[in-house]
């Protein structure tokens, strides 16, 4: 039997979706307003993406942390006249617990019967970051023009990756209270509705024309204003400018 193994974008959508549906039949059953209904509906539907996005980002932002210390420890084994395998077979016996998992299912990769670009794709995605993608593309052209100066170019990567960080850090902290706006300008309002919609004749008037109106006019306006929090507050982390992999032009031999 085949198993269907679902990308994450998907993951999110379905979930999403059951959120909605959850909380729209919900609503319905407690308050018998199908207009909060709806309203509650598209907030949870967004909230559950977002949160999952969020998910991803931290898992992503986790492993980029790993990058230079790998970056380095490539270096240190190039200078040692060790090969790419056996670079990842030594981090895989002396480096902590995350990496040395990730250097192990790499090296497993990297010994398979696949091309080297290929291969050096696979373990891009197993780190799954930016910065990941950036060192085995790295690799990847070493691989096709020669690897002088390689670990040279590895220490010097390692080295603006940790000030990259370090900067992103910072400014993660800084803008975090602006991100805690944007969630409170998100969801207080209909914490504010439901509590109202547990009296029947607020629930009722949601139902009329000029009801439907307002919580129209409430969902609109509460997630300008998270949207507009978000712009202004700027986007701290460079995101992925590509996936390396993605469009690879051809392949080397292994």
């Amino acid at each position: 039997m085949k198993t269907v193994r679902l990308s994450k974008k998907s993951w999110r959508v379905e979930a999403s979706l059951f959120a909605a549906v959850a909380s729209f039949a919900t609503c319905l059953t407690l308050f018998e307003s199908w207009s909060l209904g709806v309203c509650l509906a598209l907030v949870a539907a967004s909230s559950v993406f977002q949160l999952l996005r969020s998910r991803e980002l931290a898992s992503e932002h986790s492993n980029s942390r790993l990058v230079p210390a790998l970056a380095e420890s490539l270096a240190n084994g190039f200078e040692a006249g060790l090969s790419l395998v056996e670079c990842f077979e030594e981090l895989s016996r002396n480096s902590n617990k995350k990496l040395a998992t990730k250097a192990q299912e790499m090296s497993a990769i990297l010994d398979s019967n696949s091309n080297t670009s290929s291969k050096l794709a696979r373990c891009a995605e197993l780190i799954s970051c930016r910065e990941a993608d950036l060192l085995f593309q790295l690799l990847d052209a070493a691989a096709v023009f020669g690897d002088r100066r390689l670990r040279q170019t590895l220490l010097g990567f390692a080295r603006r990756t940790r000030d990259l960080h370090a900067l992103e850090d910072e400014l993660s902290s800084r803008l975090s209270w602006i991100k805690g706006t944007a969630t409170l300008a998100r969801f207080a309002p209909w914490v504010v509705v439901v509590f109202l919609s547990m009296r029947p004749e607020a629930a009722a008037a949601f139902n009329t024309t000029a009801g439907a109106g307002v919580l129209l006019a409430g969902l609109i306006s509460s997630e300008l204003a998270r949207r507009l929090i978000n712009a202004a507050a700027g986007r701290s982390i460079v995101q992925r400018p590509f996936r390396f992999g993605h469009s690879q032009a051809g392949s080397v031999p292994a």
